[in-house]
């Protein structure tokens, strides 16, 4: 599996004045918001809202190629000290397609396809394994899926304010996906005041194209 990433429209971070958060938008599954208190009385939030996923086809209109436009607003606040504001998707396909060619012929016999100067198509063999083999030199190399994290941006965060990290139409596309594409997004904070150190995180329902 490939991912490219890029922006549609600039990925902006504002920092407004504390606001309590919005219902989240229609368009997509309902935001989540996280409280993290410690002992001694001192609490972080994170969430996220607005967040919306739309596919399109593929530019190349090819059936293992995916591409997706993007939205989500991740928020936190902490009431002193600093901290960061992370935000970005974790992606997955079922099964990552890798196809290759070789003009090697003993590696397309080996495959179960016969190469001779008097044949021009491969044997009706094709061998499936870990490596599924088909054609003079055409190699499809199967996996299972790998879990990627393709973040969008970060927000340093002050105290007794509600950060903003905005991203809108950031453009995912993943290459060489079998069976069903699953994006997650996740919002991240990380905290360091004179009270505490800590972190804590909220995931978005997840995404299944």
């Amino acid at each position: 599996m490939s991912i490219t990433s890029v922006y549609a429209a600039a990925t902006t971070a504002l920092a407004l004045a504390l606001v309590p958060a919005t219902a989240a938008s229609a368009a997509g599954p309902g935001g989540h918001e996280n409280t993290y208190p410690a002992p001694n009385g001192y609490s972080f939030t994170v969430g996220h809202l607005d967040y919306a996923a739309h596919p399109v086809t593929a530019l190349n209109g090819m059936s293992t190629n995916r591409e997706v436009f993007l939205d989500n607003t991740s928020y936190a606040r902490l009431p002193s000290g600093t901290g960061t504001l992370k935000a970005g998707y974790y992606v997955a396909c079922a099964v990552d397609i890798d196809l290759g060619f070789s003009a090697d012929a003993s590696a397309s016999l080996s495959a179960g396809a016969t190469i001779s100067p008097d044949l021009v198509e491969p044997s009706a063999s094709v061998t499936l394994g870990p490596s599924v083999s088909a054609g003079i030199g055409v190699n499809v190399s199967v996996t299972p899926g790998k879990i990627t994290d393709v973040e969008v941006g970060r927000k340093h965060l002050g105290a007794g304010e509600t950060d903003y990290l905005v991203s809108r139409d950031f453009h995912l596309m993943v290459q060489g996906c079998g069976g069903p594409l699953t994006i997650r997004a996740y919002s991240r904070i990380e905290v360091s005041a004179a009270e505490v150190d800590g972190n804590g995180a909220v995931f978005a329902d997840p995404t299944v194209l």
